[in-house]
């Protein structure tokens, strides 16, 4: 077992002096999904990760662009339901063009802004876990991990997408707005509606965990076993963690919103 460790932890060290080109940093793009033990190697060595986060940005736009007509719909049932309860105001008539433009730029801010944010506070979660667990963590590795493994989270977003393209939502009720689109989480399993913050917590907390999330944290397990040097096992624990922590918080945060919304809506 020690010899076992110890080779592990030689093959952590990456390779000294191994240039990579910028196709092989966008071909960590598809690698995610059929190579990715090639991929963290690759990772482990110092593969950049710039030319992947550009192309990821793009994708999250063109993915954002398709999904703007169930945006729009979201952003009218919501105005609806503030002006029949009187706490908003109509909003003022524009132009179809002068609308579609203000969405767009407001939107590619957004996803210029929030990919990089949303990959740096994840990778700070799980680099402070492993960094506790272990020690030693290198940040810039555990980012680059993340950044590939991002992918996986936009195939979940353009599923979601083409299915309300396919299937339009029906809004009712405040409720309505997150629990609309293609569902593959846990949250199957709990029947009836949620009563009280508490109900809701569990329904938002189990609605964060799916089979596109389930194989975010394996691959996590699997890239971090491979940059730290360590086994899957003893990796397992601090991931795992952090991330029913990550998903729990955003329940939190999840349930006294849409408690307050929905009790301020009367919806």
């Amino acid at each position: 077992m020690e010899h076992e460790v110890t080779e592990m932890e030689h093959q952590a060290e990456p390779e000294t002096g191994r240039e990579f080109s910028i196709g092989e940093s966008l071909s960590g793009i598809h690698r995610i999904f059929h190579a990715p033990v090639s991929l963290f190697n690759d990772i482990r060595d110092g593969l950049p990760w710039l030319p992947a986060i550009a192309v990821l940005i793009l994708i999250s736009l063109g993915i954002t662009i398709f999904n703007m007509p169930l945006e729009h719909e979201i952003e009218g049932f919501t105005q609806q339901l503030m002006v029949e309860r009187g706490i908003g105001d109509a909003a003022p008539e524009v132009s179809d063009e002068i609308y579609t433009a203000s969405r767009m730029l407001k939107s590619g801010l957004k996803v210029v802004i929030g990919v990089p944010f949303v990959v740096l506070l994840t990778t700070l979660f799980y680099w402070l876990g492993l960094l506790i667990t272990f020690g030693n963590v290198k940040f810039g590795r555990i980012f680059s991990l993340q950044i590939f493994i991002m992918c996986i989270a936009q195939l979940s977003q353009l599923m979601n997408a083409i299915y309300c393209r396919l299937v339009p939502p029906e809004f009712t009720s405040f409720l309505d707005l997150s629990q609309s689109g293609l569902n593959t989480s846990l949250s199957l399993l709990y029947s009836g509606d949620p009563e009280g913050i508490s109900g809701m917590f569990a329904r938002f907390f189990l609605q964060g965990i799916d089979i596109f999330v389930i194989w975010q944290i394996a691959l996590m397990v699997i890239g971090s076993a491979i940059v730290l040097g360590k086994s899957r096992k003893v990796v397992t624990v601090p991931i795992v963690v952090v991330a029913l922590l990550g998903i729990a918080l955003a329940a939190m945060m999840g349930a006294f919103g849409a408690h307050f919304a929905a009790s301020a809506m009367g919806g």
